[in-house]
């Protein structure tokens, strides 16, 4: 039995030829078992002649020796003793591979950990690159907030408190105090609850309620050529119209009425000043409050002043009339009026105009610009542009020249003055919906509140 159980044990671990061999070589490994018998008795003869083994071996035989004591451990077991001795001599060149097969239950415990100790320190190693890794990657987003982009949070950090208003101060109780101060700092909350500028709710032909600075103004007979001065009341013109709403912002408005009482023009003086003296009488209906400019209606940008003498010689070459602005400087007749006279017609839908006193009987009035009228054998004329009764383009002589008499003759024409202002851009509706005259619209230069909380009162 002790036979067969060598032999099956040979079997599976023995040795064939210098080869470990896994069950077949079982016949080779017979006569090895017999001399085990007695090889047992005399365990340390075996160790004498195991050590002049061949020189090469002696170096892998060292390790085995720290075996040997494990094998006396066992020595009760009878499976022990011919399992240790058999493997130490016979095997002299394979002894690296015989301890493997009977100390396999206590090798392999040393064997296995060490792999993953290795893993261990492979694990380690990706771990703090991973880590390394991390701490970049921490440093550099630390390093975008923290100093590439602070002005941009700063900035940002008002415009959302602005924006969000009420939403994101509600979330984080703790940030409520210093968003606070910064709400009345916001440019956008007077403009939320106020109206918009009037420029953008003016439509042609609305009424606009504007009272000019100057009571009363005295125009003097040097600037008419009159004989005598005439007063004026300005700040009873109060009601304009919307004529030209213009891509600046600013808008033009005509005086809904005439002024208060006529002006009269008489003879060359007269016609020289003619639209200076309708410029110095417009300047009379500012407010600067609300006015960037004034102009009597039919001005623009004319020879305020002839100064060259209106004679016989000067006319000789003119023979025609006025049809556009080539003798202008000379006083030779304009066509300036053009654009205020179409602005005008297109926003009311006539020229017909009238008094405050009197918004039953059409006025004729002036216009800023002159016309020259060549009579052919007759003469010639001068004349100061008008705005008739029925609301037609006509004119007034000033001066004629009478061709067969060769001589000048000066004449007059009375006529009340519509004047055109121009308003500021930066206005506000206070209050009205330009409908009509009596609910003409009120400006402001702030904007103004809307009256909401008035109706809760009323209601309560």
């Amino acid at each position: 039995m002790n036979g067969q159980n060598n032999n099956m044990y040979n079997g599976q671990f023995g040795v064939n030829n210098g080869q470990v061999s896994g069950g077949m070589p079982q016949q080779p490994v017979q006569p090895t078992v017999q001399p085990v018998q007695p090889v047992v008795q005399p365990v340390q003869q075996v160790q004498q002649p195991v050590q002049p083994a061949p020189q090469p071996v002696q170096p892998t035989v060292q390790p085995v020796k720290p075996a040997q004591p494990v094998i006396p451990q066992q020595p009760q077991p009878v499976v022990g003793q011919p399992v240790s001795t058999p493997v130490q001599p016979k095997p002299t060149t394979f002894e690296s591979t015989i301890p493997k097969a009977p100390m396999s239950g206590l090798p392999p415990v040393q064997e296995k950990p060490k792999e993953p100790k290795a893993k261990k320190k492979t694990n380690q190693g990706m771990i703090w690159a991973i880590l390394l890794v991390l701490v970049l990657i921490g440093a550099g987003v630390w390093a975008y907030f923290n100093v590439f982009n602070k002005p941009a949070k700063k900035e940002n950090k008002p415009e959302v408190s602005n924006s969000a208003s009420n939403e994101k101060p509600d979330e984080p109780t703790g940030q409520e105090k210093p968003d606070d101060p910064e709400k009345p700092d916001d440019p956008t909350e007077p403009e939320k609850p106020t109206t918009p500028k009037y420029s953008d709710n003016l439509k042609l032909g609305d009424y606009i309620s504007i009272t000019p600075s100057y009571t009363t103004y005295t125009v003097q007979s040097e600037l008419s050529g009159y004989g005598s001065s005439v007063d004026i009341y300005p700040s009873k013109n109060n009601v304009w119209r919307v004529i030209r709403i213009n891509d600046n912002g600013t808008v033009e408005v005509v005086s809904n009425y005439l002024t208060t009482v006529p002006i009269k023009f008489l003879g060359a003086d007269g016609y020289k000043n003619y639209v200076f003296a309708l410029k110095t009488i417009a300047q009379q209906f500012v407010n600067a409050t609300f006015v960037k400019s004034a102009r009597a209606m039919g001005y623009e940008n004319q020879t305020q002043k002839i100064t060259s003498n209106i004679t016989a010689s000067t006319a000789t070459s003119w023979k025609e009339s006025t049809s556009d602005n080539k003798h202008e400087s000379m006083g030779g007749g304009d066509v300036g009026y053009a654009n205020d006279v179409n602005a005008v017609k297109a926003a009311l839908g006539t020229l017909v105009a009238y008094t405050e006193a009197d918004p039953k009987s059409p006025k004729k009035y002036f216009l800023s610009s002159r016309y020259y009228q060549y009579l052919n054998s007759t003469g010639w004329s001068y004349n100061a542009r008008t705005i008739d009764q029925s609301g037609n383009l006509s004119s007034s002589t000033l001066v004629r020249f009478k061709k067969a008499e060769k001589k000048f003759y000066d004449e007059s024409e009375e006529a009340y003055v519509r004047i055109i202002l121009t308003l500021k851009p930066d206005l506000y509706i206070a209050e009205g919906d330009g409908a009509s005259q009596a609910t003409a619209y009120k400006l402001s230069p702030d904007p103004v509140e809307p009256e909401k909380p008035q109706e809760p009162e009323g209601e309560q």
